[in-house]
């Protein structure tokens, strides 16, 4: 039996090993889901994940509309053992834009993770967005699923 402790570490361990997940939108006017490849870093408490993104982009658009976010991680290699080995994690929450020169010291995070987004994360079309997470569903060994609920987000 897996407790809160081993699925945070389990969520955890995935996360630090990532540097990109599949954010996935309700895109505007027509509730189909759209998906974006993104950077981000989460804090350790797994209550936050942080993403910055154009103004100008169909997601940021979608957010807009319906603040409601899916987030996809998982640690595939693509070989036949992940059927077995891979350990995916959905994160389901709301997302909010953040204001940069508050926030400098998320932001200090963000680019020390990506340094080559620093020029990014600056401009003044850009937002840096927060994510509330509600929930993590963690998928392991084929079909063992985990949740854990985010309390006070």
């Amino acid at each position: 039996m897996s407790t809160d402790l081993d699925t945070k570490m389990r969520i955890n361990n995935l996360l630090e090993s990532q540097l990109f997940c599949v954010l996935t939108t309700n895109l505007k006017d027509s509730n189909f889901p759209y998906s974006s490849l993104i950077a981000f870093f989460h804090t350790l408490d797994l209550k936050h994940i942080y993403f910055a993104t154009s103004r100008k982009t169909t997601k940021f658009t979608n957010l807009l509309s319906d603040p409601k976010a899916c987030i996809f991680f998982d640690n595939r290699s693509n070989e036949l053992e992940d059927v077995i080995e891979t350990v995916s994690a959905t994160v389901l929450g709301k997302v909010k834009e953040l204001d940069k020169e508050k926030e400098t010291k998320l932001i200090s995070q963000f680019t020390d993770k990506y340094p080559q987004l620093e020029d990014f994360v600056h401009n003044i079309d850009t937002a840096f967005l927060q994510v509330l997470v509600d929930e993590y569903v963690v998928v392991f060994n084929f079909q063992k699923v985990l949740r854990l609920k985010i309390e006070d987000s």
